[in-house]
């Protein structure tokens, strides 16, 4: 009864999660709408993108509070509308032929559904990971299960970084094909990467080299920019 009441809790929750999930992510990023200047730069761009896209509504636009240059796109798609917010740091750094292709990218995981298929599995990996604690707190033998259960687990985690990184791809590939040029994407992410070299090159707690395992390189959720130009260079040769 305890196990099957867990279960029964964890999915009204998870079911919850899943469909505000892009309201929780407005609130857990802590983003903002765009000011005046933000909203005369960039809805424009979105705007001109989406009338290319089969997509019935632009989605909203997001200023995200994090102290790094990026952008995401978020929501199921299935109660309310999806969103992409990008940072401060993105919009002092790019230019904005790269910041079309840039959301031309995001559009791309909102067309495809990427955004509610990583939520799916996001909320499947987050029920199972709770459902094993609850074993864990049950007895001994239950505990056992939770430890096979875990580290059975580690395998979908790592399928589920390789699905994340091929839709990387794919919208790279889509931001491609919906701006038709390639290079400002290749600019975009030369810019990106720079920034982060800056910044991992700045002097830091010794301690923080250790909060990576090995083992971590098989859940990263984006492939490198070194390989993702490559892929761009590559399907800018082949067009030619």
């Amino acid at each position: 009864p305890a196990v099957v009441s867990l279960l029964l809790t964890t999915f009204m929750i998870q079911t919850v999660i899943f469909l505000n999930s892009g309201r929780l992510v407005v609130w857990l990023t802590g983003c903002e709408k765009l000011d005046a200047q933000q909203d005369a730069r960039l809805l424009p761009i979105l705007q001109r993108l989406v009338e290319r896209t089969p997509l019935s509504r632009a989605p909203t636009l997001y200023i995200a509070k994090m102290d790094v240059p990026n952008a995401f796109a978020f929501g199921t798609g299935l109660t309310g509308s999806s969103g992409v917010a990008v940072t401060k740091e993105l919009l002092d750094l790019l230019e904005d032929d790269e910041l079309e292709c840039v959301l031309a990218h995001e559009l791309g995981h909102i067309v495809s559904r990427d955004t509610a298929l990583m939520t799916v599995i996001a909320i499947m990996l987050a029920a199972l990971h709770r459902l094993t604690r609850g074993l864990a707190n049950i007895g001994r033998l239950a505990l056992v299960g939770a430890i096979v259960l875990e580290l059975v687990a580690y395998v979908p985690r790592v399928v589920v970084a390789g699905i994340t990184q091929l839709r990387e791809y794919a919208a790279d590939a889509y931001s491609a094909y919906l701006t038709g040029q390639v290079r400002p994407l290749i600019s975009a992410f030369e810019k990106m990467q720079a920034w982060y070299t800056n910044q991992a090159d700045k002097p830091r707690n010794p301690m923080e080299a250790l909060r990576r395992r090995p083992m971590d390189e098989l859940l990263i959720s984006h492939p490198d920019m070194h390989s993702r130009i490559e892929m761009l260079l590559q399907l800018e040769e082949e067009e030619r």
